[in-house]
């Protein structure tokens, strides 16, 4: 008998774009030309089934997959499988038993549709979640290591999420009137919608490996290539009706109080849908945005005297902090493209408190800075030398002096003092050969456009560590690792269009995404480490889960130095579980390997050549780490 991949879901949402994936892919592959696809469904007279009997190796089987069996796999001799299952109370129940059919049928490999990655946990408030969970559980269990699967958890997909705005727009075109816009989205919190048909082609392309065993058990999370937000879903329907939307109301959930009246099962439970961790976060964070955008407007209506407007800028200076903390506590439930949306806005209230504090601020004509340097900095030569912080003679004054003073210039008004930028002041020519920004006015780290320099952070800088962006950046070694300790770690960390530098990033609590760095070496330990369009790239580090690779060539991984303080049990780094998400086959991805144990730097390099030599420069440590300069 002809073996047979089946479909179940066949005209669904993804089911449709599995069948027709799989009819050319099984057509032209050498292991499964002879195998059939059973496409099955609840009506094999419908117009999507008809289009699907008419592809090649496409049968079409009207049946209720609940009702599979084993017995009804082996007579059909069923190899792999696909399953999208639905979303009611029933889920686990039912689709536990199609596992269970596979299992002792000797199905070889099913591929199944989960949902958002973000809430698939056993503490879900959302029923449906916690299925998904409770299944993926099962699947992993000693039970069943007979059945390899893949589980896609993917985002919420993009006509479900625009569904409305073309309802809006069909109505428009007929009848010239406007129903309320109701979007289950934000109005400005981009989603990586993801299409069915990419996510059915993807589960069709794993279905006819010829080795699966490099994805069995794995949970793949796949979005769109593009975020939306709300706001941009608006201005589509507008180009599109060519008027302004006159009513829109963003995360709508009246579809839910829908599912909840005409739902045959539990009600409480479809009412739980409303309640999933993001949502709850998303939520958290918008209140405490608003609440903080309010308080830097109010700045300015506060009173100078007595230092109360100085307590009120700490006092919200210390909520952002707060704020980027929960961000990075929810980096378990929250998807990587939702922490990087949260990061913006914690950064854009970082600039605008920057921006409204520095306005208030009268100039003086002079400024005290402090001598006093911390106790963790002045034992490091690297930190007392060539400061630009440092105070100047001219600096120093008696307390009574300063009060006398401070009086006199609060006579007459002053022109408002400007942001700092460190960028300009690294630029500059100095008779040093290591730049030391303390971005002591700053509220988070901020490189870019710098050239063949030697940049090192110090110790004092850690109070700017909320986020880190590290962007254009040629021929330089960047240390970031002194001002990123254990205690002051950044938030999330951003390096981007870097070219024959080395880049010691330092502790990132949360997530580091690497893009478009080329010809050099990275030393990091994060949560999450996410690398697209390197090329030529040594990374020693520390990661708290599974590394991701796409479109990357020449990536070589090594573990950290020995010099370098790791944040976690070294039991739980996952430096070598690299995964290649433009990479499918059976064999290991030519683009990463693990970079030989004699082809590592030697600890001497790390912890005497790095931060500078005395009498060596910026050439001598690129060479000796063998990176060439331009």
């Amino acid at each position: 008998m002809t073996s047979a991949f089946l479909v179940v879901g066949a005209t669904g949402n993804t089911g449709k774009a599995v069948v027709a994936t799989l009819s050319g892919l099984v057509k032209a592959s050498p292991t499964f030309s002879n195998h059939k696809i059973l496409a099955m469904t609840r009506s094999a007279s419908g117009a999507a089934a008809q289009k699907l009997a008419a592809l090649p190796g496409v049968e079409v089987v009207e049946y209720s997959w609940v009702s599979i069996t084993a017995d009804w796999l082996r007579q059909h001799n069923v190899v792999r499988a696909f399953i999208a299952s639905h979303n009611e109370p029933t889920q686990f129940a039912e689709e536990t038993t199609f596992h269970v059919a596979a299992l002792k049928a000797g199905v070889e490999y099913v591929v199944r549709i989960s949902t958002t990655a973000a809430n698939v946990r056993p503490d879900s408030d959302a029923y449906y979640p916690r299925a998904h969970w409770a299944i993926e559980a099962l699947l992993g269990s000693p039970e069943f290591k007979r059945l390899r699967w893949t589980s896609l958890q993917a985002n919420i997909f993009t006509a479900f999420y625009l569904q409305t705005a073309a309802a809006l727009v069909n109505e428009f075109r007929e009848t010239g009137k406007q129903s309320p816009l109701r979007l289950i989205g934000a109005e400005d919190v981009p989603v990586g919608v993801v299409h069915a048909d990419d996510v059915g082609e993807f589960a069709a392309r794993l279905l006819v490996l010829d080795d699966v065993a490099p994805h069995n058990g794995q949970k793949y999370v796949l979005n769109g290539p593009e975020d939306i937000t709300g706001r941009q879903i608006v201005a589509l329907v507008e180009q599109e009706i060519g008027t302004k939307v006159e009513e829109v109301h963003y995360k709508d959930m009246t579809f839910i109080d829908y599912l909840v009246e005409h739902s045959p099962g539990p009600k409480p439970l479809i009412e739980s849908i409303k309640h999933d961790p993001k949502e709850k976060f998303y939520r958290h964070f918008q209140v405490e945005v608003t609440s903080l955008q309010d308080q830097i407007e109010r700045l300015s209506t506060i009173a100078a005297v007595g230092g109360e407007r100085k307590d009120a800028a700490d006092s919200i200076l210390a909520a952002i902090s707060r704020l980027s903390s929960e961000v990075a506590d929810a980096s378990d439930f929250v998807p990587s493209y939702d922490q990087r949306n949260y990061a913006q806005a914690i950064k854009t209230l970082t600039d605008k408190l920057n921006v409204t504090t520095a306005k208030l601020a009268p100039r003086s004509r002079f400024q005290f800075k402090s001598r006093i340097q911390p106790a963790n900095a002045k034992s490091d030569p690297r930190v007392l030398s060539n400061t630009n912080d440092t105070a100047t003679p001219q600096d120093t004054r008696t307390p009574a002096t300063s009060t006398a003073s401070e009086a006199q210039d609060a006579v007459a008004p002053l022109p408002p003092t400007t942001v700092r930028n460190y960028n300009d002041e690294i630029a500059q020519p100095s008779s040093s050969h290591i730049r030391k920004p303390s971005f002591s006015t700053a509220r988070d780290i901020a490189i870019y456009g710098q050239t063949d320099l030697h940049i090192l952070l110090p110790a004092t800088a850690s109070h700017a560590t909320s986020s880190g962006r590290l962007t254009d950046i040629s021929g330089c070694v960047v240390d970031m690792s002194r001002a990123t300790g254990s205690a002051a770690p950044f938030a999330n960390l951003a390096l981007k269009n870097i070219e024959r530098s080395l880049v010691l990033a330092g502790n990132v609590d949360g997530p580091v995404h690497v893009t478009s760095i080329r010809d050099s070496i990275l030393v990091v330990s994060a949560r999450q480490v996410r690398i697209h369009e390197c090329h030529n790239m040594d990374v020693y580090f520390y990661c708290g889960s599974r590394p991701i690779i796409e479109d990357c060539s020449g990536m070589r991984f090594a573990p950290l130095p020995k010099s370098f303080e790791s944040p976690g049990d070294d039991s739980k780094n996952q430096w070598d579980q690299v995964d290649d998400f433009k990479w499918l086959k059976a064999e290991p991805s030519p683009n990463w390997s693990v970079l030989p144990v004699d082809e590592r730097l030697e600890d001497r390099i790390w912890s005497d050549v790095v931060p500078g030599e005395p009498g060596k420069g910026l050439k001598d440590i690129l060479q000796a780490v063998k990176i060439a300069r331009g």
